[in-house]
């Protein structure tokens, strides 16, 4: 099993790789981000968590398709800072493992392209 890299590693990462920089419809993650989109448009969710946001390129997507009431956190305080000068939506900096942050209801959590050892479990979630 693999180490858990610093957060100043990912800072580097979408600080200086152009793939985290670019328009949403632009990245190698769209087709993806389009099949998540298509079902939270099913189950129109009143708001959204987003855990490990990066630079804001999926929120950005979200916001152009009417969904405004979200949240997103990133353990890396550089794609947060990203983020927060791409869209104007909810975002900061925080830990997947914090079990704080999960604490609000959300109608939907979305966890895309994020290895943790353990997220805290959910269980007050009404499925």
């Amino acid at each position: 099993m693999g180490r858990e890299l610093p957060s100043s590693y990912y800072d580097g990462l979408f600080r200086e790789n152009l793939a985290y920089h670019v328009h949403y419809k632009d990245s190698h993650y769209y087709v993806a981000w389009t099949q998540v989109l298509r079902f939270l448009t099913k189950i129109k969710p009143t708001n959204i968590l987003e855990i490990g946001c990066g630079t804001g390129q999926f929120a950005e997507y979200l916001r152009d398709e009417g969904f405004t009431d979200y949240e997103g956190f990133d353990f890396s305080k550089e794609a947060i800072d990203i983020a927060k000068s791409r869209v104007e939506m909810n975002f900061y900096v925080g830990n997947a493992l914090n079990s704080e942050l999960y604490e609000k209801d959300f109608g939907a959590i979305v966890c895309l392209e994020v290895l943790v050892k353990a997220i805290p479990p959910l269980s007050h979630l009404k499925l």
